[in-house]
């Protein structure tokens, strides 16, 4: 299931800060410098498997 709301972008990397749950994302780009993008999860947002997968929904 595409996660659109982490960006429409080509992805390199990826981090998750298991305390915020915030999602740290590098960009794959092809100029000289990439971006850095953060996701910070809605109030309310309860990690764990398939919590991703729900919110695209």
């Amino acid at each position: 299931m595409p996660l659109t709301f982490l960006g429409r972008y080509s992805h390199e990397a990826v981090a998750v800060d298991p305390y915020t749950h915030s999602i740290y994302l590098t960009e794959d780009a092809s100029g000289p410098n990439g971006l850095y993008f953060r996701w910070t999860p809605p109030p309310g947002f309860r990690a764990g498997k398939g919590a991703l997968r729900a919110l695209a929904q």
